[in-house]
């Protein structure tokens, strides 16, 4: 017999019985919220944290939400957090000091870097080294987010970065995405701004906001959801369950092996199509857009009164210190862009490998790899590279 047997409740009215359940009812209910506080504060003491650190944007498709908080595992391990603007950085105020020079970081999750703690990240070690060479004080904001493209990037210079006065803007290109991610045909995403060509002509297509999932954010179901899920940590863990079981029932819907998905995983420089010389008619098209992209970046810096530099960051196969292949196309072609447009590049491969060989040490990666994001070194040494390289530049 159960409890909600009848035969099982000692009473003998109505009201008497539904008083009964009634009590029942409600010390389960005080035993389940017992046990999920409990859960709660375990999951807090014990560090775990999977908050939605992105929200859905209207300009750029998707951004970094505000205060977003938690210890990134995936891929080392770092404390994330994001400031009231939306950026992994510390608060800036929009109004610049007199007297104070400073620089804007335009790139993707290796500027972001919440695999490292952001002392750790290169855009801090670019800003201390910067200050020892300069005569007037630096700020360097970074303005990085995972998984954007250059014209996201553009789109967050032109709507955005400006309200911050930079002196100087930094484009962080990654040759192993960046390309592909510029691309609407190659890249397969439908959340975010592309930016096509019409003829000669650059022109922007913003048809993620007809996508059911944009759509959907504006609700209030949706929107109060994620508070729900950012506040509790129980349901991050339900949340990271459910995402982990969608992804392993799409990997075997596809015939994906997860050997092979872990290994792409694990460095973000996939497309080995991009050292391709000439490439094929599909990445040309990519790497037209990309080009025209970066010219009009070159021209909303300028008409900002504002300084435009680009560096080309690393691939993890390019900077292994075994590497002998010539990976160096993606590097030459932006050196060749710059100098068509007087735009300075600083590029770091040659020297990343040079390092890396030297000391026989892998600068991406958590786990002697070689592969993913650049690890503490390798953003430290980036940092450091990059600071010299400016201070060539600008003083």
């Amino acid at each position: 017999m159960g409890v909600w047997d009848n035969d099982a409740i000692p009473c003998n009215n109505e009201y008497y019985c539904r008083s009964f359940m009634r009590k029942q009812l409600l010390l389960i209910i005080i035993s389940v919220t017992i046990a999920v506080l409990i859960f709660e504060i375990i999951l807090r003491l014990v560090g775990f944290s999977f908050p939605y650190y992105m929200r859905i944007d209207p300009v750029t498709g998707f951004s970094l939400r505000p205060e977003a908080e938690g210890y990134w595992q995936d891929e080392g391990k770092a404390h994330f957090k994001v400031n009231h603007d939306g950026f992994r950085d510390k608060l800036y105020s929009k109004e610049k000091a007199d007297g104070v020079i400073r620089v804007a970081v335009l790139g993707d999750s290796y500027t972001e870097a919440r695999h490292v703690n952001a002392k750790n990240a290169y855009w801090s070690i670019m800003e201390n080294e910067l200050n020892t060479c300069a005569g007037k004080e630096i700020e360097v904001l970074n303005f990085g987010m995972s998984g954007f493209s250059t014209a996201q990037e553009y789109l967050l210079l032109k709507h955005i970065v400006w309200d911050y006065q930079p002196d100087i803007v930094l484009l962080s290109f990654l040759s192993g995405n960046d390309v592909r991610e510029n691309s609407k045909a190659l890249n397969n995403v439908h959340n975010i701004p592309y930016f096509f060509l019409d003829g000669s002509e650059l022109k922007l297509d913003e048809s993620f906001k007809d996508t059911k999932e944009f759509k959907s954010s504006q609700k209030f179901l949706y929107q109060g959801s994620h508070l729900i899920v950012n506040n509790f940590r129980t349901m991050q863990m339900i949340n990271k369950i459910k995402i982990s079981a969608r992804n392993q029932r799409l990997m075997k819907e596809l015939g994906i092996n997860k050997e092979d998905e872990d290994a792409k995983r694990g460095d973000p420089g996939l497309d080995t199509e991009i050292y391709s010389d000439p490439p094929a008619p599909e990445w040309e098209e990519a790497w037209r857009i990309t080009e025209e992209i970066i010219k009009k970046m070159n021209e909303e810096v300028k008409s900002h009164n504002s300084k435009f530099v680009i560096v080309t960051l690393t691939n993890g196969v390019q900077v292994k210190p075994e590497n002998k292949a010539d990976l160096n196309y993606p590097e030459r072609r932006i050196g060749k862009l710059g100098e068509s447009i007087n735009v300075p590049v600083i590029t770091l491969a040659p020297k990343f490998l040079t390092y890396a060989k030297t000391n026989n040490t892998y600068l991406h990666g958590f786990d002697d790899s070689g592969e993913g994001h650049w690890n503490v070194e390798g953003n430290r040494l980036a940092g450091e590279l990059i600071a010299k390289e400016m201070c060539n530049i600008l003083y």
